[in-house]
């Protein structure tokens, strides 16, 4: 037990204490001691035994269970080979499972249902359960769903632990059971935890709490939430057995970091648990907590003790500053051993002041609280504790500031004066600073007047001889340095009537030529109204003479139709009403247009321009008949006949007005134009020479009937012709006719024009050129076919009676003329041939190739001999054909000698 005592001393509050030992505790006797640190603590011990001396009935042993039952712990017996699969339920419990939700035991036997709670903020859940060999089952959750349940350790002689994950929020049931009575402990894995502690002053945050109650007396408990997410109601005291003592309710002191506290109780003198109950703030499901360890008050007998000499601390500031009348608290926390003397002293007259005093924690801790109902002057509080071992003292030094106050005596109210009476308005205020009162009337500063009286210390407004006008929205304004506050009156006058005029009139109607009358009756005024009359008609405005409730209209004409207005006025105000004066005539329609003329399938707009009161019933006839509105006729909102046109809309148009007064009508005359149109379904025509043919331009449309005028172009010139009917007649055509002749047809509404495309036809015709070419072997030799003849003649040509293809050395060209890259052997008899559906034509061309005379020798234009001798003159010569060779001398064929045939000639003798 010294060990654990040790422990306890050496570790964090909050801590989970595991004992490994094989022996009993002969210090049993630090019993108290040790079960009064672990509540101070909050600290939980495990025992794991692996040996029991052969007794467990001893005080030595016994001494283990109930350590373990006053911290909330275990006792677990095992054999040392067991201890490996101990330390996975260690493992387990440190790592998170440290909130306990259920600590009960159960009679001998197997199949009891342990039952806990999960809620939302609920994580992994450890079962341990001891005894005769233990077993625990698989959990069940709500609604018969199955979380998965981890057997830890079983199938142990004294001891199970199982794990239970993904459990839903709900009831849950684990069966568990031994041969001896079985102890269960349920503890959870939680996102929320709280820290709780006691206080025998209202604590304000967990800084003000211990983890005991004080050793008697009453105290309050406070509660600070580890989390987020819920919100606490309640905090139950149970007995060990779990019975409720006590149920007290909790008080949010300090949203921000959720600290609750409940009123002052007085905890049980003996060991008592606390649950902590809530809700989830978005499920609304409930949410329970259990303390750690169970909590006992604090016992001086069981605390070790120290002599210190008093040490004092102020809770807060040691400067305060508040209003003169405002209560003060002063806290004074003193640390100390023996109890110290402490009391409460006003430094400036030395007197010591009441204060109450209590013990904070034993055996050192001890608070003070000074309470003075109002601070009623600047001062310095100290605080002085002492003891056998010395002193201290610690001051608090208190500024009261005078209070600024802003109070209303009387404000104004509402008031209601009735006409030439007086009434009055009151605006008091008691204030620090003294405050100055300004009144307003309507947002404007209000003054005294020769009826408005505004007294010296301008708390009231007198209101004489009530007048209109002197009603309206008045305005208190009190301020001073520190605030400003503003007061409203509604001021009413009655004993005065305003104008009201009878407006169940709106309109009257009166028929031209006849009598009427316009009334203004005036049902209240006081005084009498003035009555004003103005009337409002083409958009003019003027003021009439008349002043009385009536006008009277005599032989009433159109001009008077219009807006007549009668006002009424006295001082209280004034109204007005409107009467709409409408003079009844009989329909009028303007007559402008007599006739119209329009393009077949534009849009005619035939006007109706109607003036009639009341509106006439208007509309349209065709001769004689009732027009409608169809896809092609319409009536429009102004009586105008729109008409999508054809040719057969020409005819005679009335338009008719009738009301209760009379009638009138309006007559026109439509008449459809047509643009011509000429019918071009012919663009060309073909006539053989010396034959009959006809040009045609026939008119499709046209009115009126369009002239006609036709145009002649051939051979580049244009001339116009004398017909002017819809054919032309040739009667013996010839080539000279052929050309494009144009149709124009005009009227009124325009023109169309058509172009008639005449060819007369005749054979093919070739002209007539050389009969024979002759050209140089290797030249081009071109022959023309100049070919004329309508249709176009198909063209060819021979060569002796071969008819010519384009090759490498032939071309026949676009114009039909045969071009030659001639060799000796393109001689020969060539004919060009032409033809078509009216006959056809020829033209023979005879081509003679040749080579040029090329004479071979002489070699030279000079040959020297000697006189009286003979010489003879060769002469070689090349062409084709064979040339003919011939000598000259002195350019006659008179040559001297003997000529030799074939190529030379023998001079005899030279002189």
């Amino acid at each position: 037990m010294a060990g654990i005592n040790l422990a306890l001393r050496s570790s964090m509050p909050h801590s989970f204490l595991y004992v490994f030992t094989d022996a009993s505790a002969n210090d049993y006797a630090l019993y108290d001691q040790v079960t009064s640190l672990a509540h101070k603590m909050q600290s939980q011990i495990v025992f794991l035994l692996t040996g029991d001396c052969g007794d467990r009935s001893t005080p030595e042993y016994q001494v283990y269970h109930k350590v373990a039952e006053a911290t909330s712990g275990q006792v677990f017996n095992m054999g040392k080979n067991e201890l490996k699969d101990i330390l996975k339920y260690i493992e387990e419990s440190i790592t998170g499972i440290g909130s306990k939700i259920v600590d009960t035991k159960f009679e001998p036997g197997y199949g009891k249902n342990l039952t806990y709670t999960v809620d939302s903020h609920t994580g992994d859940i450890l079962v341990a359960i001891t005894g005769d060999e233990p077993k625990i089952g698989n959990a069940i959750g709500p609604s018969g769903s199955r979380p998965y349940t981890e057997h830890i350790v079983s199938k142990k002689k004294e001891m199970a632990v199982a794990k239970v994950t993904g459990a839903m929020p709900g009831e849950h049931v684990v069966p568990v059971g031994s041969k001896s009575e079985t102890h269960a402990v349920v503890r959870v894995k939680s996102s929320i935890d709280f820290q709780l502690g006691f206080s025998v002053s209202p604590p304000k945050s967990s800084k003000d709490i211990v983890t005991r109650p004080a050793p008697k007396g009453n105290v309050h408990m406070g509660v600070k939430v580890l989390g987020t997410g819920v919100k606490l109601e309640t905090v139950k005291i149970l007995g060990m057995k779990g019975e409720v003592i006590e149920e007290l309710k909790l008080e949010l002191v300090d949203e921000k970091t959720q600290f609750y506290r409940t009123p002052s109780f007085s905890p049980p003198s003996t060991m008592f648990s606390v649950t902590i109950n809530g809700y989830d703030i978005n499920t609304k499901s409930p949410v329970t907590r259990k303390s750690p360890t169970p909590i006992s008050r604090q016992d001086l007998s069981t605390e070790e003790k120290v002599e210190t000499a008093p040490v004092v601390t102020i809770d807060g500031d040691s400067s305060i500053t508040l209003y003169d009348d405002d209560p003060l608290e002063l806290t004074c926390k003193v640390h100390a051993y023996p109890e110290p003397d402490i009391k409460w002293v006003d430094k400036e007259s030395g007197n010591a002041i009441l204060a109450e005093t209590n013990i904070f924690e034993l055996p050192y801790d001890y608070i003070s609280i000074l309470k003075i109902d109002k601070a009623t002057k600047n001062a310095t509080y100290e605080c002085k504790a002492n003891n056998r071992n010395g002193n201290d003292v610690k001051g608090v030094e208190v500024m009261a500031k005078r209070r600024f106050y802003f109070y209303i005596i009387e404000s104004p109210k509402d008031i209601r004066i009735e006409y030439a009476k007086e009434g009055k308005l009151v605006c008091k205020v008691y204030a620090y600073p003294s405050a100055t009162i300004n009144w307003y009337k309507d947002a404007k500063p209000l003054s005294s007047s020769s009826r408005i009286e505004i007294s010296k210390d301008q708390t009231v407004v007198t209101l004489k001889d009530m007048q209109p006008g002197m009603e309206g929205k008045f305005m208190c304004e009190a301020r001073n340095d520190k605030e400003r506050k503003v007061f409203y009156s509604n001021v009413e006058i009655f004993g005065v009537e305003k104008p009201v005029i009878d407006k169940t009139i709106n309109e009257i109607r009166v028929t031209e030529k006849t009598n009427g009358e316009l009334s203004c009756r005036i049902l209240k005024g006081i005084p009498k109204p003035t009555i004003v009359w103005s009337f409002l008609g083409s958009g003019t405005k003027m003021y009439l003479k008349q002043t009385g409730e009536t006008i009277q209209l005599k032989n009433a004409h159109r001009g008077q139709s219009g807006l007549y207005t009668c006002t009424a006025k006295n001082v209280l105000g004034s109204d007005n009403h409107n009467t709409e004066l409408i003079v009844e005539y009989p329909p009028r329609i303007k007559s402008d247009v007599k006739e119209m003329k329009i393009l077949d399938g534009d849009i005619a707009k035939l006007p109706c321009d109607v003036d009639g009161v009341p509106a006439p019933t208007v509309y349209w006839t065709f001769n004689g008949i009732n027009v409608t509105s169809t896809w092609r006729t319409q009536i429009t909102t102004d009586y105008s006949l729109i008409i999508k046109t054809t040719v057969a809309d020409t005819g005679h148009y009335v338009c008719h007005a009738d009301n209760k007064i009379g009638k009138d009508e309006r007559k026109i005359i439509l008449k459809i134009h047509q643009k011509p149109v000429i019918d071009k379904s012919v663009a060309e025509i073909r006539v053989r020479e010396k034959s009959y043919g006809k040009l045609s331009c026939r008119i499709l449309k046209g009115i009126p009937k369009p002239t006609i005028i036709w145009s002649f172009r051939g051979s580049g010139t244009k001339k116009y012709l004398k017909q002017t009917g819809e054919t032309i007649q040739l009667k013996k055509a010839h080539r000279g006719q052929s050309g494009l002749y144009t149709c124009t047809a005009k009227n009124v509404e325009g023109s169309d024009t058509h172009n008639t495309e005449l060819i007369v036809e005749y054979r093919p015709r070739i002209k007539r050129g050389v009969k024979v070419m002759k050209i140089v072997d290797g030249d081009k030799a071109k022959l023309t076919c100049d070919v004329d003849g309508v249709p176009a003649p198909t063209v060819y040509w021979t060569f002796n009676g071969i008819e010519v293809t384009n090759t490498w050395k032939t071309e026949i060209t676009t114009d039909y003329n045969l071009i030659i890259k001639t060799t000796l052997r393109d001689t020969g008899n060539y004919v060009c041939h032409a033809k078509n559906k009216l006959g056809k034509d020829e033209r023979k061309v005879f081509l003679q190739v040749y080579i040029p005379v090329t004479i071979v020798e002489p070699k030279s234009n000079m040959v020297e001999t000697m006189v009286g001798k003979g010489k003879v003159l060769s002469c070689t010569a090349m062409g084709y054909p064979e040339p003919d060779i011939k000598w000259t001398f002195h350019k006659t064929f008179d040559a001297p000698g003997t000529s030799v045939p074939g190529a030379s000639k023998v001079v005899t003798s030279v002189t």
